[in-house]
């Protein structure tokens, strides 16, 4: 499905939520926040590596966010392009994205994807949807193909020297089972030369065939910021939705006018961890918590307004499909009636879609719809969708499907799987659309057990407090982890590389309870160069975090971990406190762990993140990297 240029719909139909940046803190002698006393305890350990460099964050922009009050606001009138013009611009476009794409540099390859797209918009639905997946994760792509590469040689080397175009095909026909095929990921990732025909026809050619290997019950969401002056933050999203066996469905959503824009969001953001750092040096208890608790709130009122006034009505599209009939049906039969008003678009998956998340509209989204999609009869079309909307109230959203985000560098920092709509639901990220496609090669090759079988969970090594400075986080844990039949780990010391590479290599789940990643005793390049059959939970600080260093994109060891196989990686977005991640920890291994065979990860990551007394500012934090992985 198309970009939908939405001039006068969503930014000015729904409400407006003020984000303060900065909240006053109570005092001794003030009144103090609500549950203060309930939480009153200890002041806890942030679980960050000693060595963790400390980045400069931007403090929020008190002009920009300043208060306007939820009123309606009309949108700028938009500039008028010819078709003709539009055109001229995207075949100068489309001659640089040629001249690039054999072997692009990160930052201009993703800006030239995202003009693209923008430049073709609703006229070929599968080419823009193709350069939108395109734009993110340039470098990881170059570091697995150079890894890939390295394996391949020795491989080759391991084979008797063949020639390099006999090898790879010798590769391909020769992989036993149990082989991770590389031959064949390579190929997936690999920036090959376009076809000869004219732009973008081979690369959507390229792309059907990709959407084709998508897994039945999976939903890929990608989501891309735009911006038309490179180096600068774009306050337009552009988000696209693909399945198997449907149209790509591409959405820009504009947030630049709104109370909450992107930029804004990433602020506020930037502006909580900015504080919880500053609030972790307190030594005053009582000061503490109240600035805990009120960081807390500032979370929460993030990932809520992320839902509602970012992605507005179109939060739809995040969700996975409905295993109804209803949605269909409603959109077939409203799709002839919406025309007569201006619906624009022949293919009813974008309507279905919409209408699978009606349980999530609001009216003021139907009204944005009707106004944005409509224009020739917004209220005829408003009392059509609203119906609609009121005969689909009753079902639900399907938790068995599978959502897979894949964010740019910078949206990948925001705490999405939080929102409300998705809190309860199976979600893991993935660095690129091709990550999904080369799970699905290992997990049909074979070479991953795990994923095809299940986690043993008597195959489990663990590393408490390596450090031995998290007295309470070993002293929690260390009877539970020693009695459990079958597990091995070290306690209160530092592994060696060769006790982790064996726990990663050898092991269905590898626990890790300690300062940031443990990258002191096994960095990424470690990580990398190993086959990594376990399921990794890292509860340290930072441990899924993603590095941004100007224009580049985000580094981590997570991409490594994820490079190397891992079948599903669970970390911590930011910084974390001892006492209350060990409460997720506790919640989420006993829940999981206790469930028996067949129990899935991912429920119990979303269901321990009631635990913490921070609900968000510490259970918004752990996110998975992978594919959805259960008990055996």
């Amino acid at each position: 499905m198309p970009i939908s240029l939405l001039p006068k719909g969503q930014d000015t139909k729904s409400s407006i939520v003020y984000l303060s940046p900065k909240h006053p803190m109570p005092r001794s002698g003030k009144t103090p926040a609500p549950g203060l006393d309930s939480a009153i305890g200890e002041c806890e350990v942030l679980r960050r590596d000693a060595s963790k460099e400390e980045l400069p964050v931007r403090g929020p922009d008190k002009e920009r966010d300043k208060d306007l009050g939820p009123r309606l606001r009309l949108p700028s009138a938009p500039i008028p392009v010819s078709l003709s013009i539009l055109d001229s611009i995207c075949d100068s476009l489309s001659i640089a994205f040629r001249g690039v794409s054999h072997c692009p540099p990160s930052g201009l390859y993703a800006h030239l994807c995202r003009l693209l797209a923008l430049c073709l918009g609703h006229r070929d639905r599968y080419a823009t949807a193709c350069l939108v997946t395109e734009s993110v994760s340039i470098t990881c792509r170059h570091q697995l193909l150079i890894h890939l590469h390295r394996q391949l040689s020795k491989a080759q080397k391991r084979r008797g020297s063949l020639e390099i175009a006999d090898q790879l095909q010798g590769l391909n026909l020769q992989e036993r089972p149990g082989d991770i095929p590389l031959a064949r990921i390579q190929r997936l990732f690999s920036f090959r030369a376009s076809g000869s025909g004219h732009f973008p026809q081979p690369e959507e050619d390229s792309f059907r065939e990709r959407l084709a290997l998508i897994p039945s019950g999976v939903t890929v969401c990608v989501l891309a910021l735009a911006t038309l002056q490179p180096g600068t933050m774009g306050n337009t999203l552009l988000l696209t939705r693909l399945e198997k066996d449907n149209p790509p469905v591409t959405v820009q959503i504009p947030t630049a006018q709104n109370k909450l824009s992107v930029s804004s969001a990433l602020k506020e953001f930037d502006a909580i961890q900015k504080e919880q750092k500053e609030n972790s040096s307190c030594t005053d208890k009582r000061e503490w918590w109240t600035g805990r608790l009120e960081l807390d709130r500032r979370m929460e009122v993030l990932t809520t307004s992320l839902e509602k006034y970012v992605l507005g009505c179109w939060r739809g599209l995040l969700l996975p499909s409905s295993e109804d009939a209803g949605p269909a049906q409603e959109a077939s039969r409203l799709q002839e009636l919406l025309q007569e008003c201006g619906w624009k678009y022949p293919d009813p998956t974008l309507l279905k879609i919409m209408l699978s998340g009606a349980s999530t509209l609001t009216p003021q989204d139907v009204q944005a719809l009707a106004y944005g999609l409509c224009p020739a009869r917004p209220e005829r079309a408003q009392e059509l969708l609203s119906e609609a909307v009121e005969r689909l109230q009753g079902q639900t959203v399907p938790s068995s499907r599978h959502l897979v985000l894949v964010l740019d560098k910078d949206l990948q920092k925001l705490p999405w799987e939080s929102m409300p709509s998705l809190r309860a639901l199976p979600v893991t990220r993935l660095p690129s659309f091709r990550f999904l496609l080369s799970y699905s090669i290992i997990k049909e090759s074979g070479a991953s057990s795990v994923l095809s079988q299940g986690v043993d969970p008597r195959s489990t090594f663990y590393v408490l407090n390596p450090h031995n400075n998290l007295s309470s986080t070993e002293e929690q844990f260390r009877a539970h982890f020693s009695s459990e039949a079958g597990w091995k780990g070290v306690v209160g010391e530092v592994p060696s590389p060769e006790q982790v590479q064996a726990a990663l290599a050898e092991h269905d789940l590898y626990i890790y309870a300690g300062h940031g990643a443990g990258a002191r005793f096994l960095d990424g390049q470690a990580v990398l160069r190993l086959s990594c059959r376990a399921v990794a939970l890292l509860f340290g600080c930072s441990s899924a975090a993603l590095a941004v260093h100007g224009n580049l994109e985000g580094a981590g060891i997570v991409l490594k971990y994820i490079m190397a196989g891992c079948p599903l990686f669970l970390g911590n977005l930011w910084d974390v406190t001892d006492r209350d991640i060990d409460r997720y920890t506790e919640a989420l291994l006993q829940g999981w762990l206790g469930a028996g065979p067949g129990a899935p990860l991912l429920y119990y990551v979303s269901q321990a993140r009631q635990a913490p007394r921070l609900k968000y500012l510490i259970g918004a934090a752990p996110v998975a990297y992978g594919l959805p992985v259960s008990l055996q």
